[in-house]
């Protein structure tokens, strides 16, 4: 699955750029609105999640029921949970807070982690979370904008190492 990340695109720009680059999804980073996702006019109805930087519980709850996909197709995120930051759109490297995305994650079906996850923690990440899917850029990176091919296998091979439920397979 290939997913576009935007930050205060246009919806209209969005999905053009979806169509040309055969891309799946769009993962709205910035101030995008909930009709973006939830509206069938939008031409990214079915096409998109949203990412949500909450700074509390209460905030996350707000934005979850905000941005939740009317229905999400199987296999693909609803929500993405990244760290709380008071301008900056994502990319940080701050850990998100494992307590309000375990939180969301109850009850959030598809619910996305990311926000500093890396090869030393991901494993405790899904552990305690118990996420759908984990999101990693700059915990796997040899230097910034420059991945490290053996950090992104020991990333995927320490989360592939707790079984779908967070509980060790072992």
């Amino acid at each position: 699955m290939l997913v576009g990340v935007f930050v205060d695109e246009t919806a209209e720009t969005m999905a053009e750029i979806l169509d040309s680059c055969r891309l799946d999804l769009a993962q709205l980073s910035g101030h995008e609105t909930p009709d973006n996702i939830g509206d069938p006019n939008s031409p990214l109805y079915g096409r998109s999640f949203k990412a949500l930087k909450p700074a509390n519980i209460r905030e996350a709850e707000a934005e979850a029921e905000w941005y939740l996909p009317p229905e999400s197709a199987p296999g693909t995120p609803s929500l993405l949970i990244d760290a709380y930051h008071p301008s900056l759109p994502g990319g940080t490297g701050l850990r998100a807070d494992w307590t309000i995305a375990a939180f969301l994650a109850n009850s959030t079906p598809g619910l996305m982690l990311a926000g500093g996850l890396n090869p030393g923690n991901v494993t405790e990440a899904i552990h305690q979370v118990r996420p759908f899917a984990v999101d990693v850029s700059g915990g796997v990176e040899a230097r910034p904008g420059r991945k490290d091919h053996a950090l992104i296998r020991e990333f995927i091979n320490n989360a592939k190492a707790l079984g779908s439920n967070g509980d060790d397979d072992n």
